[in-house]
């Protein structure tokens, strides 16, 4: 993912997301189904755009923090509460320990393969022990008519790089995690959350 990727559709976004897509809704839900949110929790959004799921919890908890590589994504969060830094998320300018969830939400498969990992311990490392990562994100099988569908998404934002929850669950352990939960989120399969626990 480059960081002008996301530049490109930063203008329409959130309506894709929220209108047609809808995946910020069952994101929410997932949410506040998996996680016990609080007025204790420090929480940071990794790859959190424009902000529509910080803005959503940020009643709930006690902090909200979104890491995002593009400043026109950035851009349109305007909300002073949220704090927002512009970086990549496999070098993050955060002290060790600060939060107790974070949150990747359809953010892996944009992020290239070698560099996964980094991120992975990149998030590891700025987690509480006790710490959670709530992940959300795709594997499609590599067929013809899902090479179709998916082809659009490339075309807006750049390459994509989809990983299977197992593989994902074995990179997660290598980083230092354990305690997973997993479940598919949908009837076809291809969707998914997992939740490690540092």
């Amino acid at each position: 993912m480059s960081k002008s990727s996301f530049n490109r559709v930063y203008l329409y976004y959130d309506f894709l997301e929220k209108y047609i897509i809808r995946d910020y809704k069952i994101a929410l839900e997932l949410i506040h189904n998996n996680l016990n949110l609080n007025k204790n929790l420090n929480v940071v959004d990794i790859g959190g755009g424009t902000g529509a799921i910080a803005k959503s919890i940020i009643d709930e908890v006690n902090s909200v923090w979104i890491v995002d590589n593009s400043k026109q994504m950035l851009k349109r969060l305007k909300n002073p509460i949220i704090t927002n830094i512009q970086c990549d998320a496999f070098s993050l300018p955060i002290k060790d320990r600060v939060f107790d969830i974070a949150l990747l939400i359809n953010v892996l498969h944009h992020i290239k393969k070698v560099e996964q990992m980094n991120v992975l311990k990149e998030i590891f490392r700025i987690l509480k022990n006790q710490g959670e990562a709530f992940i959300i994100d795709l594997y499609f099988p590599k067929t013809f008519i899902n090479r179709i569908f998916s082809k659009p998404e490339e075309i807006l934002v750049g390459r994509t790089c989809h990983i299977p929850h197992n593989e994902l669950m074995s990179k997660l352990k290598d980083a230092g995690f354990k305690n997973f939960s997993f479940n598919f989120i949908d009837k076809h399969k291809w969707r998914y959350l997992i939740i490690a626990k540092k």
